[in-house]
């Protein structure tokens, strides 16, 4: 969403770059810290501590992936942040996060679970959007900008988004749709259970089926 929601960010008559490696580097740090707080609550006895110990890490770590992204992007001008929205868009973000964990622990329906999503949805656009609007850019070339390759006439370093986030969308969306059929395919718990006690029943039936060498 985040990646998406910047190629829609322009400054009228300023070419904008990516910092390929922080980039990627904020696409990785989401989605570690996202796997350290669902492991917090999944691995855990579903209480209200451990619910908020890992909302607020997925809060912090999509915060953190939102704003690194941002400092990957070169333009001219200096870019600087008004902190009250800064830390109204990180609470938006731990509450999410939190919200999110907590519905994965009862969501079992699909009209629930679709509800659910919408949620999600809005609250981490409404934090992506509050990020933004902290955001402040001045005129006048950035102090840590270099001048390189195609951009040197525009004072401005790295890739476009055509050459870098729109391939990088494309991966993440076929590695994502490739996982999520991985995990359509696999069987669930009530699924495995099943087949357990089939199991039992089957071994149970032929250990009853086979004569004693004795009698």
């Amino acid at each position: 969403m985040h990646f998406i929601a910047m190629l829609g960010f322009t400054i009228p008559g300023e070419p904008i770059r990516y910092n390929v490696p922080i980039t990627i580097g904020s696409l990785l740090i989401s989605v570690a810290v996202v796997t350290v707080g669902s492991f917090i609550v999944g691995f855990g006895n579903g209480g209200w501590l451990r619910l908020i110990a890992g909302g607020t890490v997925i809060g912090i770590g999509v915060a953190a992936m939102h704003y690194m992204g941002m400092a990957a992007m070169s333009m001219p001008g200096s870019m600087s942040y008004r902190l009250p929205l800064v830390a109204l868009s990180v609470v938006i973000a731990i509450v999410a996060g939190t919200v999110a964990l907590w519905i994965g622990t009862w969501v079992r329906s699909i009209a629930a679970t679709f509800g659910a999503a919408i949620v999600m949805g809005i609250a981490v656009t409404g934090m992506h959007y509050t990020g933004m609007a902290a955001l402040q850019v001045k005129g006048g070339l950035m102090p840590t900008m270099g001048v390189n390759g195609v951009a040197a006439a525009s004072g401005v370093s790295g890739a476009t988004a055509a050459t870098f986030l729109i391939p990088l969308l494309l991966v993440i969306s076929l590695a994502t749709f490739l996982l999520t059929l991985s995990i359509s395919m696999t069987p669930s718990e009530d699924e495995i259970r099943a087949d357990a006690e089939m199991l039992r029943r089957l071994n149970y039936l032929e250990q009853r089926g086979t004569p004693n060498p004795e009698g």
